[in-house]
């Protein structure tokens, strides 16, 4: 395939030229331009116009077996991108799709489709399912003794043992992921192994080499003009400074990553971005905009599934009403975020302080019965109370 320069180019005289055709090199040197166009779109976050452009190539395709495994590898791709936007529903749909067409005949595909299939999971909470589709995926690469397509799985299994609080074992999975990538000079995937260490070493509350992960992570993306990891650094950046008390500069990386992400329309990095910037607003004391960005990242995030996200910003709500006199219900609302099993070393991060917090006050009968009481609540119920928080009283 020729350069990403040229490839666009190429995309657009080739899939001409198939349309209608029923030339099976014609149609398969669209399919790769095709290919290529919409990969370097994906990899400048110009996420529609990739899918555009998988999804051109999907149409140019004959209703026939022969083309099944080039369906399969556009099928990865398209969920791919979905994936990284935050449509985790469409998402599923066509990497399923993918893997059924895939498992049998095209085992380096079936275990991209595998992999993000584990990250949509884990994304959403469920950590045994993206345990089981994670080491699936490592099973057959591993087979095919593909390194390029390993390291990303244990990148992927790396952050799920660090959600679980097994640092140990994410640092090891990590620094597997990181060696491969730098032995075959792919930064991408450097950066994203350095940003995955800087998030083991921020659940360890070790600053200092978080923010040296995070800073190289930031060097690299910006090197490659990989606008969404740019984004993504500069939120985790963000995180450390907040982490620090630093909420001026904290504020400054922040704001710059919502920019992008809303720019991108990545939805999961705005909900990363605004949970951090409401955090940043606790600690500057603008409780008001605080509640308002807790609020709109808890909504956002159940509608797009990332329950992870919405404890953390239910655990944001919860701190607001134990600062207004609100004990119980912010220990109600904690009792909905420990009992949920979404609940992971991230979330534990805002959890954590509030309920030591909470052991120190008295409550009738004691906290774990109020907790409970929260525990047994829904999602539904509890984005209404959020809603309401900090307008009554308790009692």
């Amino acid at each position: 395939v020729a350069s990403a320069e040229l490839a666009p180019l190429l995309a657009h005289h080739w899939s001409r030229a198939a349309e209608g055709s029923d030339d099976g090199h014609v149609i398969e040197k669209a399919i790769a331009y095709l290919t290529a166009a919409g990969n370097q779109a994906a990899r400048l976050g110009a996420f529609p116009e990739a899918m555009a452009t998988y999804e051109r190539g999907l149409a140019l395709l004959p209703d026939s077996p022969a083309w099944r495994v080039t369906r399969s590898k556009l099928l990865v791709e398209i969920g791919m991108v979905l994936e990284r936007t935050g449509d985790y529903a469409s998402a599923r749909e066509r990497l399923q799709e993918a893997l059924d067409l895939a498992r049998d005949v095209a085992p380096s595909d079936a275990a991209r489709a595998l992999r993000t299939l584990g990250r949509i999971e884990q994304m959403q909470g469920r950590f045994e399912e993206a345990e089981r589709f994670l080491e699936e995926a490592l099973a057959l690469i591993e087979a095919l003794q593909n390194r390029r397509e390993l390291a990303p799985v244990w990148e992927s299994l790396g952050l799920l043992s660090a959600n679980q609080g097994d640092f140990d074992r994410a640092t090891e999975r990590m620094e597997s992921a990181y060696a491969i990538h730098d032995e075959l000079g792919n930064l991408d995937g450097v950066s994203a192994s350095l940003n995955t260490l800087g998030i083991i070493a921020l659940f360890r509350n070790d600053l200092p080499a978080a923010s040296g992960y995070f800073e190289r992570a930031l060097a690299i993306a910006r090197e490659l003009g990989d606008r969404e990891g740019i984004g993504l650094y500069l939120s985790n950046l963000g995180s450390v400074a907040e982490s620090r008390r630093e909420y001026v500069r904290a504020r400054h990386y922040l704001e710059e990553a919502l920019d992008i992400a809303r720019e991108l329309n990545a939805r999961q990095l705005v909900i990363n971005a605004t949970l951090n910037l409401a955090h940043v607003s606790v600690g500057l004391g603008d409780e008001a905009d605080a509640l308002a960005r807790y609020r709109e990242s808890l909504v956002d995030a159940v509608a797009m599934g990332a329950m992870p996200s919405a404890l953390e910003a239910l655990c944001g709500v919860a701190v607001l009403d134990h600062r207004n006199g609100r004990a119980v219900a912010a220990a109600e609302r904690l009792g909905f975020v420990l009992a949920h099993p979404a609940y992971n070393a991230d979330v534990a991060l805002r959890a954590d302080p509030l309920l030591e917090a909470l052991h120190g006050l008295t409550f009738e009968p004691d906290l774990a019965a109020v907790m409970a009481q929260g525990g047994a609540r829904t999602i539904d119920h509890e984005i209404a109370l959020a809603r309401g928080s900090l307008v009554q009283a308790d009692g």
